[in-house]
């Protein structure tokens, strides 16, 4: 059996090849291509390796059962290739640590969406902010037993929205982000004001 190879890669099986490969053993005869290579001996399968040369063409990586130019041999299965990472240079196989962070990342990604898409649903909810904004200037100048009612009813669920350790660990954080950014704010605020006295 001839096939087309690019080094150890069977690109094409014909009778137009320019390599005799042999037979596909008979345990492999359902194995797809992508996974079948000739080490110019015989026909290997990466499945049965325990350390595999991998290349990298194009961002894309690609598997070997020899050495080729610019490969390097790393210890993995072939079902080990979606760990595959290329570390400034050396190719190696992601661990479980940075595995389980992806998986924190993307839930926290996904979570982050899933709130963003629910607040900009809501047509009203900047009137909902604004009105509770209000309901608590007006209960502070009155100190309305019904609005007090109305809070008191509500207060479980904004410690559970916003949790007061996390509160106070993000405002803290913002606000000294905010200083800064009011600080210049006002400076420049100062300077215009008085290069319009001037004129």
């Amino acid at each position: 059996m001839k096939a087309t190879l690019d080094f150890d890669r069977i690109i094409n099986i014909t009778a137009a090849g320019s390599t005799e490969i042999g037979t596909i053993p008979p345990d492999k005869k359902g194995v797809g291509q992508e996974r079948l290579r000739f080490d110019g001996k015989a026909i290997v399968d990466l499945d049965d390796l325990m350390e595999i040369w991998v290349e990298k063409k194009s961002g894309i990586f690609i598997l070997h059962a020899i050495e080729v130019p610019g490969a390097q041999l790393v210890a993995m299965t072939y079902a080990d290739r979606k760990r595959l990472v290329d570390d400034a240079g050396t190719f190696r196989l992601k661990t479980q640590a940075e595995i389980d962070q992806e998986a924190q990342d993307f839930d926290l990604a996904k979570a982050k969406a899933r709130l963003k898409r629910i607040i900009a649903d809501q047509d009203d909810h900047n009137h909902d902010v604004m009105a509770l904004l209000f309901a608590i200037i007006y209960y502070v100048m009155t100190q309305n037993t019904q609005i007090e009612t109305f809070f008191n009813s509500i207060l479980d669920d904004i410690r559970d929205v916003y949790p007061l350790a996390r509160v106070q660990e993000t405002l803290k954080e913002h606000l000294a982000v905010h200083k800064a950014a009011v600080a210049d704010y006002w400076v420049a605020v100062d300077e215009a004001t008085t290069l319009t006295a001037r004129e």
